[in-house]
């Protein structure tokens, strides 16, 4: 009996380790946030400047992705990861996305509050 609970437990161990590996790739939720936030501005920002000149708006905010991996420190394979894993968890992404509009409000300038 000792032998069978001996191997249904490193049977159950041995499944779990894949998900220890992902987590290892997975970036700070509050760093996650505040890309996310960056992201948030820089697609508003594209928003309202490409009815001007699509082209040359799009490779900006390409360009604006790339500066704000840079900036902190993190590579674009990094951060889909990350995405990927709170998509696979929908309450961890519902409470990083409540966050990050926290971050956005609390950042709206003082005469927009009103």
């Amino acid at each position: 009996m000792k032998i069978y609970l001996l191997i249904i437990s490193c049977w159950l161990l041995s499944c779990s380790e894949p998900n220890l590996k992902k987590k290892e790739n997975i970036l700070e939720k509050t760093l996650f946030e505040n890309v996310l936030k960056e992201i948030q501005l820089a697609k508003s920002s594209f928003k309202i400047t490409k009815k001007k000149n699509k082209t040359n708006t799009e490779k900006l905010l390409a360009n604006t992705y790339s500066e704000i991996y840079k900036k902190n420190n993190i590579s674009e394979l990094d951060f889909f990861t990350t995405l990927n894993f709170y998509s696979e968890n929908p309450k961890e992404l519902e409470e990083v996305y409540s966050n990050v509009l926290k971050l956005l409000i609390s950042e709206r300038p003082i005469t927009d509050q009103k």
